[in-house]
């Protein structure tokens, strides 16, 4: 099954700096939803209507059955 929905969401993120972010997907804003066989992917554009990326995150699951996962750049 594939799970796709392009949410927008905004951040501030110093040229050259580190960032470490943990996220939690749910299905009514307060029960996990399980991504433990998904592959996430995740990009970062200049603005909304961008048709290229500036930089694309590493993706990971953090906890699967708990719906956290981590984007790093």
């Amino acid at each position: 099954m594939a799970v796709t929905q392009k949410t927008a969401i905004n951040f501030s993120i110093d040229q050259g700096a580190d960032f470490t972010k943990n996220f939690t997907i749910t299905t009514d804003g307060s029960t996990a939803y399980d991504i433990s066989d998904l592959t996430l992917q995740a990009q970062m554009r200049k603005s909304y209507d961008s048709s290229s990326a500036a930089a694309t995150f590493t993706a990971s699951v953090v906890t699967g059955s708990s719906g956290i996962y981590k984007l790093v750049l």
